[in-house]
């Protein structure tokens, strides 16, 4: 069975607007096409979604279409079939940074054998193309939990065999977290070889299931820290937990309202 250092896997549903911007990016990777499979998990897509991805993707590539039970579920299946060393999630509407993306994270690999999670900062894009900030930074164990200290899985390369020791994503977890809470418990379990890189990784557009859904998260992180973490903790997340239900359930933070275009306006400039 062939061996890859990369398992780039990318979830997608009725993507056909989209897709070919993610597989592009990759496409332009000057990194050997022989270190890496693109392993594409489509939901039962009924536009041109598959369309674009055969006649788009080209080496190592894996396509499998069919219901799925969500994106999380989409991303088991993918590290189910994953051949490669380190997986790494590419989103249908989500674009790496640079052509040397792949390439700079080998050689970190490189640098530190003992690599087991290595993650870097990711660009929030508006949609009309604007940066609207970056999102990463160095974080400690200890912090992970802190929704403000938090690792966007498309800034992050996993090695495959720590999916075998903690596990796949829990279904049942909403608010689209799921990946935020499998990193919180293998910051538990004595991490080892967690490295940071300071570089933009992947541009991600705002607008998505995650921002739609934010008090959600930010529920399901309170019930973790409720049930793991001790009492100062659970005061200053719950204080986080009522700040984030004033913006998202009472001024509608995550739409386009005047309040909206005013937090931007004073947070971001623009």
């Amino acid at each position: 069975m062939k061996k890859f250092l990369f398992s780039i896997i990318t979830a997608c549903l009725n993507s056909a607007k989209t897709i070919g911007e993610t597989i592009e990016s990759l496409q332009s990777q000057d990194i050997s096409p022989d270190l890496y499979e693109h392993i594409f998990i489509d939901g039962a897509s009924q536009d041109n979604t598959l369309d674009i991805i055969r006649q788009k993707a080209k080496g190592n590539v894996v396509i499998v279409s069919e219901k799925d039970d969500g994106i999380y579920d989409a991303f088991n299946k993918g590290i189910k079939l994953a051949k490669g060393d380190f997986i790494y999630f590419l989103n249908s509407s989500d674009t790496l940074k640079s052509n040397d993306v792949l390439s700079f994270v080998k050689t970190e690999i490189e640098k530190q054998p003992n690599t087991e999670l290595i993650y870097g900062k990711v660009a929030y894009i508006r949609d009309n193309g604007t940066v609207r900030n970056l999102t990463g930074k160095q974080i400690t164990p200890e912090n992970y939990w802190n929704p403000m200290e938090c690792i966007c899985h498309q800034g992050l390369f996993t090695k495959k065999s720590l999916f075998e020791n903690i596990g796949l994503f829990k279904l049942h977890i909403k608010g689209g977290i799921a990946d935020r809470i499998w990193l919180i418990d293998y910051f538990h379990k004595e991490p080892k070889g967690v490295v940071f890189i300071d570089k933009v990784i992947a541009n991600f557009h705002a607008g998505g299931y995650a921002e739609s859904h934010a008090f959600e998260a930010a529920l399901e992180n309170f019930i973790y820290v409720k049930d793991n973490l001790c009492f100062s903790e659970k005061v200053k997340n719950f204080i986080g937990l009522f700040r984030c239900f004033l913006l998202i359930k009472i001024l509608k933070a995550h739409k386009d309202t005047w309040f909206r275009r005013l937090y931007r306006k004073l947070r971001y400039g623009q």
